[in-house]
Formats: structure tokens, C-alpha cells, sequence
């Protein structure tokens, strides 16, 4: 489907992901170059994180082309029963703002559009795609903290700041923060 801008929107599932697995790698390098260096933010570690986020139930993306080629995307799938995502956070929420069924919480694990789509509307439209067509009653993200103005446009969307954390195990790593947004409240602005 083409909307106002410009963008063509196809939905897959992780069956396509040795489809469109090139053109998601290539966006990301292509946003990310400037991280690439560290070795947590290289193509080939997010590679093997996708592919891991893929094997997820419920795992979807969602792509924007603009005369056939891929200009941004974001994908998610719903936090696993018993997942450790809310473990780490500080401060900490309580037993059950963490509960997990599988089924209560989309965690959206990436969202990036090329630069020369940045400000024209693609990356909400992309996000909105996705959340339109899902049944979770709640959907959360991480930011880095060093992006505060990426924080700022999530939280223009609805997202609340809930707390801090570095994932995966050991003291190391960026710092995240980690966003919130209940689905009531993405139908009463639209999405």
C-alpha cells in the first residue's frame, strides 16, 4: 500500500527473512555506519541478533520501498512467557507490570529508515504499520541514553520513560532506556 509518503509498505513474517534479510543488513549498516566500530553495533552481531528476534513467535517486519528499493523498516515480536527483558531495569517495576504470557507485550527490537527519509514521516508510518495490525495490549522499546532526541520523538508518540538498563548479562555495555507505551493509548492517537 502507498500512503502520502510516497512509501510502499509490505508486511512479512520470519519465513521471509532469507528474503529480505540483505535489505534489512544494508539499511542498518548504512544508519549505523558511524557505530559499526564497536563491536556490539556491527553488521554481523545485529545479523545474529536478527535472526535470533526472527526465530520468535509472533516475530513480524515491516518494510517501506519507494520504487522497489527498501528504505526502512521495523520489526518486532511479542516478550516471551517468563522473559528476562524488565530483569535488569532500574529502577525495577513491580511483579506484575513485568508479568509475561507471550501474548501482553510487543517488544519493537529495531526501527531504522535511511537518511534521505528522515523528517518525511516514513519511520512513524513504518511504526504505525506495524502496531495497526497487532494484538498486544502494550508495546516497549530501548533507546540508548546517549540519543536523547530519538527518546524525545518516542516519547511525542506516547512512550513513557520507565526506567534504565544495560542488556545482556555483565556490567559492560551502553546504557538503555527503556520505553513503554500502552496500546489504548497508540488507538486514541491514531495509530
Amino acid at each position: 500500500m502507498t500512503g502520502a509518503d510516497g512509501l510502499d509498505i509490505t508486511h512479512y513474517g520470519p519465513g521471509a527473512l532469507p528474503v529480505i534479510r540483505r535489505a534489512l543488513l544494508d539499511i542498518y549498516g548504512e544508519v549505523l555506519a558511524d557505530r559499526l566500530a564497536d563491536p556490539f553495533h556491527s553488521v554481523t552481531r545485529f545479523g545474529e541478533r536478527l535472526a535470533a528476534h526472527a526465530a520468535l513467535p509472533g516475530w513480524e517486519v515491516v518494510v517501506g520501498y519507494d520504487r522497489g528499493r527498501a528504505v526502512g523498516y521495523v520489526y518486532g515480536a511479542p516478550l516471551p512467557a517468563g522473559s528476562d527483558w524488565w530483569s535488569r531495569l532500574s529502577p525495577g517495576l513491580s511483579g506484575a507490570e513485568t508479568a509475561e504470557d507471550g501474548t501482553r507485550t510487543l517488544a519493537l527490537y529495531a526501527l531504522f529508515v535511511r537518511r534521505a527519509w528522515r523528517g518525511t514521516g516514513a519511520v512513524r508510518r513504518l511504526h504505525d504499520e506495524l502496531l495497526g495490525g497487532r494484538s498486544e495490549s502494550r508495546v516497549t522499546l530501548m533507546v540508548e541514553a546517549d540519543r536523547p532526541r530519538l527518546r524525545e520523538l518516542y516519547e511525542g508518540w506516547g512512550y513513557a520513560h520507565v526506567g534504565d538498563q544495560r542488556p545482556g548479562p555483565g556490567p559492560g555495555g551502553a546504557v538503555y532506556a527503556t520505553l513503554l507505551r500502552a496500546r489504548e493509548r497508540a488507538a486514541a492517537s491514531g495509530s
